[in-house]
Formats: structure tokens, C-alpha cells, sequence
């Protein structure tokens, strides 16, 4: 009777300190801020768009967010403008071409991108230089503006193209008809984002690529698609908070039970650390396994964790930090050769790069000589 008794009211504690910490991990976690990747339309942050948006939307122009697939876009209205910036991924064959549908219907396409090659047949060079300073920027009229050009690609114009922006390594921003619409494309997808849209022309250089269509838009759609792809959701993400808590829960007063029942899954064993070290030859066969494969997106994730390894081993930077939050620590650490604007743009750069899941062979090149740099200073510092 006695031990009938000490084992209900020992159940009785756990179920109040069960249900004491789902209580207060559902305020703590329902209370966190929510994270947005880059170039996101309902993000404040410095890396998001909300800015460009809240102004048209206070100016009394028709806008919204598209967060569907593109195939529904043929069901709009024609006269509309669609905004994609720096996309996170590669669009599929089918998904370009609905794209494509939808500017022959009489829409507008704004692509703002560093790398917009294989974007609707776009072409793009290596014309200059990362810099710091504002580079010199005409348009038709050879009216002269000032803006921030941390890329090195330029745009290649063909007949079919229409230059609209350019500055002394070629074009920046072009414009390409699509049936009866069009497609604009620029090269800087900086100038629209929060902290850099009031700064240098870069305003009136975004209005001056939306200013090629004579008509004002019926409806400026801001695609948030592009950043959030079907692949990349989880499962988890359907199921709201509390019903994820409950099953946190339940799953934790499952193995308490079987603790307390004395049940056992196999052999205790000792964890065993392992160490693989490649000779040269297979580091080199490796790599070119992967370039020819086209796996430029596992090869590139794979050096920039190499790098994050060395900054733990060198300068005990935790492994498990983002990347987004090292900007503060590099800054101490590499400020000699490098400025604070160019590890804020290197780190936010590679945030995007590495969100991808497709690559061209120019990111890869690019993105591979800046953790390159990266890797030797560390080594060196």
C-alpha cells in the first residue's frame, strides 16, 4: 500500500513539473523574434526590404506579397510588376518558363541580382573590382548618379536588350522584351535593401529601371517565393507551436516511464572519436569530382566549414556560431586588411550564397577565392 502510494505521488511530481515546463516553454519560445532570410519583404531587419514596400504602400500604390508558386501567376491580370530579389535558389526549367508566361501576358519582371546569369537567358562578365567607393552611374540620358557596387559582374547587352543603367565596366541595369511585357534586370540588389536604399542615388536609381514602363502598375507584387522554396520547408513548420510542445512532452514522459520501468535499447557503448585525414591525391580527386559533377553548392558549404573549423582552432570561435554573427569578432580580428563594409558584405554575401541550393560556376569561383582569403588570414593570423 505504501509503495502503491510513493509511486503515484512520484508520477504526481513529474506530470506538475511536465506540465510547469511546457508552460514556460511555450511562453519563452511564442515570445522569440521571428528570423527572415535575406531580401525578405515583411523583414526590418538591415538585410530586408519591408522599407521599399511600407513606401509604396503609404504612397497609394496597389502592392503585395506572392509566396506561391509561379504557375498560379498566369491567373493574374496583366499590367502588374513582379519583384524578385536575389533569389535563394535556381528556378526549375517549368518554373522559368511560367515566369516567362507571365511577362508575355503583359507583366513586368524587376530582377535585382549580383549573378542574374542563367536567369531568362541573361548573360553577365567579370568587369571590375570590389570596392568600398560609390561607383559613377548614367542612364539614357546621361544624367550622372552615385551608388554602392560591391559586385564584380556586369551585364552583357545584346540587340535585344536595352541598356538602361551603366558605368565605366558596362551595363548595370538592362531592359528585355517578353511578349507584351518585359523584363528589367539589375546587377545590384543591394541598393533596395533597408540600410542602403537611402544612401549614395540609390532610390533614384531604382525608380529609374521601374520607370521604363510608361504605365503605373496595376499591382507591385514583391516575390518572397523565391526565398522560400516548398523544398526547404519542414514538416515541423506545419504543426503549430503548443501541438509541437505537447509531443516534446509526451515524448519525455515516454522515456521516463521506460526509465522507471527499467527498459533498455541494446548495449551501453562508449562514444569513440574517429579522425580521417585525406592524403593529397584524394583531396584533389575529391575536388574534381565535385566540380564536374556540378556540385558546386556541397563543395563551396564544404570549404566554408573548413573555415569555420580553423576559426575555432585558431581563434576559439565557437563551431556552432552563424555565420551572421561573426561579424563583430572578424572585425577585430582582420581589421588590417580588410574593412568593417567589406566583412559586413563578405558575411551577408555568404549567407545568401550558401541558403542556395544551386550554383553557376562564377558564384563558385567567387564565393571559393573569398573563403580562400579568409582561410589564409586566419592561418596566418
Amino acid at each position: 500500500m505504501n509503495e502503491t502510494k510513493s509511486n503515484l505521488r512520484t508520477w504526481l511530481y513529474v506530470i506538475l513539473v511536465l506540465l510547469i515546463f511546457w508552460v514556460a516553454g511555450y511562453f519563452i519560445f511564442s515570445n522569440q523574434p521571428k528570423e527572415y532570410p535575406p531580401f525578405i519583404s515583411e523583414s526590418a531587419s538591415p538585410s530586408g526590404t519591408k522599407a521599399f514596400y511600407t513606401y509604396l504602400e503609404r504612397e497609394g500604390f496597389p502592392v503585395d506579397r506572392w509566396d506561391k508558386e509561379p504557375r498560379l501567376l498566369s491567373y493574374q491580370p496583366s499590367n502588374q510588376l513582379l519583384l524578385m530579389i536575389e533569389p535563394a535558389y535556381m528556378p526549375s526549367a517549368v518554373e522559368m518558363e511560367e515566369y516567362i508566361e507571365y511577362m508575355n501576358q503583359g507583366n513586368t519582371i524587376l530582377l535585382m541580382s549580383q549573378f542574374p546569369a542563367d536567369y531568362f537567358g541573361l548573360a553577365t562578365d567579370f568587369a571590375s573590382l570590389a570596392t568600398d567607393d560609390p561607383a559613377n552611374i548614367r542612364n539614357n540620358n546621361d544624367e550622372v548618379f552615385q551608388a554602392f557596387m560591391p559586385g564584380p559582374a556586369r551585364l552583357i547587352a545584346d540587340d535585344e536588350n536595352e541598356v538602361i543603367l551603366a558605368d565605366e565596366n558596362g551595363p548595370i541595369a538592362i531592359n528585355r522584351s517578353f511578349g507584351n511585357g518585359n523584363l528589367i534586370a539589375v546587377i545590384s540588389p543591394e541598393w533596395i535593401v533597408n540600410e542602403n536604399i537611402l544612401i549614395y542615388h540609390h532610390i533614384e536609381l531604382i525608380a529609374e529601371a521601374l520607370n521604363q514602363n510608361s504605365d503605373v502598375p496595376s499591382l507591385t507584387l514583391f516575390n518572397d517565393y523565391v526565398h522560400m522554396p516548398e523544398s526547404s520547408e519542414s514538416y515541423i513548420s506545419l504543426y503549430p507551436l503548443w501541438f509541437q510542445v505537447f509531443m516534446l512532452q509526451l515524448a519525455l514522459l515516454t522515456i521516463l516511464w521506460l526509465w522507471i520501468h527499467g527498459k533498455r535499447f541494446g548495449p551501453v557503448l562508449k562514444v569513440r572519436e574517429e579522425s580521417v585525414r585525406f592524403s593529397d591525391e584524394r583531396l584533389t580527386a575529391l575536388a574534381a569530382w565535385y566540380i564536374k559533377s556540378n556540385r558546386y553548392c556541397d563543395s563551396l558549404r564544404i570549404q566554408a566549414d573548413y573555415v569555420k573549423h580553423l576559426l575555432q582552432e585558431k581563434w576559439g570561435i565557437p563551431y556552432a556560431k552563424p555565420w551572421s554573427d561573426l561579424e563583430e569578432v572578424l572585425e577585430k580580428k582582420l581589421n588590417e586588411n580588410l574593412t568593417n563594409k567589406q566583412i559586413k558584405e563578405f558575411l551577408n554575401g555568404l549567407v545568401t550564397v550558401l541558403h542556395k541550393q544551386e550554383l553557376s560556376k562564377q558564384e563558385y569561383i567567387y564565393w571559393s577565392k573569398r573563403l580562400e582569403l579568409i582561410r589564409k588570414e586566419v592561418e596566418e593570423g
